[in-house]
């Protein structure tokens, strides 16, 4: 089929160097997007995405068109959702974080389609997005991804775990700890209390972010707070021998969480 010629302008436009031009192209996706069929539905969102390309760091001028690109996808829905799995597979990391962004504002119909991603890929990073996209998702339905996150913090890739062990905490924020089964809360939290020896920091610290949101939010029992807060004297080397995690990042988070929980200043 033969595209017509204002969606090859557009596509034109955003192909442009010029932020400027980028805006003009990305309105009118904004604007006839949902008109597209087929191919052209899929070279359009391609062609959305392809803005995320841009490091906004080193160039912060495109800040406000990767914005745009991202609204323009996530009002585009469940429709997308096949499409936006299938570029995460086969992008950089500067897109695949920005699609994550996408699924995330989506929400909770995304939930499932991410799930069954994660079954099929064979790619640890990969997997790790799919896992950084759930945790995006502030739906009540991703109580369902659950399994998914305990099964992934026990991945050989270090990646996934740090994935997994950060996107558990933010999954909390959005459902209440009478929605979770009792077991299936003890079991996340023997999971990330053991996480919290992981032989990498990135994964340590995260760990102890999410169990500071789980606490926090009422999550953990008594006899559960009592047991973390040991564990973080002892990252902290506050238990008396002496011996705490040689991470800085890991420690800093341990303070953290542990004056959040017993109000004393940090060490």
């Amino acid at each position: 089929m033969q595209k017509s010629p204002d969606l090859l302008n557009a596509i034109k436009l955003i192909s442009r160097q010029d932020p400027d031009k980028i805006a003009l192209g990305l309105d009118w996706f904004a604007e006839h997007i949902t008109t597209l069929e087929s191919e052209d539905f899929r070279q359009a969102l391609q062609a959305v995405a392809s803005v995320f390309t841009y490091d906004t760091y080193e160039n912060p001028e495109y800040q406000t068109v990767v914005n745009k690109a991202v609204s323009v996808l996530a009002t585009q829905g469940e429709l997308s959702i096949p499409y936006m799995l299938e570029m995460l597979s086969d992008s950089d990391f500067k897109v695949e974080f920005n699609l994550a962004v996408v699924l995330g504002k989506i929400g909770g119909v995304a939930v499932n389609p991410l799930i069954e991603a994660y079954k099929t890929s064979r790619h640890p990073a990969e997997k790790a997005f799919i896992i950084y996209a759930l945790g995006k998702i502030c739906d009540h339905k991703i109580i369902e991804a659950y399994p998914l996150m305990i099964e992934a913090l026990e991945d050989s890739d270090r990646e996934v775990r740090d994935s997994a062990a950060r996107s558990l905490g933010k999954m909390c924020t959005a459902i209440k700890p009478e929605d979770i089964p009792r077991n299936l809360i003890d079991e996340i939290f023997e999971k990330l209390i053991a996480m919290t020896q992981d032989e990498y920091s990135g994964v340590r610290s995260k760990a102890i972010r999410s169990l500071g949101r789980l606490s926090d939010l009422g999550f953990l029992s008594d006899e559960q707070n009592h047991k973390l807060q040991t564990a973080l004297a002892d990252i902290l080397g506050r238990s008396g021998d002496y011996i705490w995690d040689s991470a800085f990042i890991v420690r800093r988070e341990a303070e953290a969480v542990y004056k959040q929980m017993t109000g004393e200043a940090e060490v």
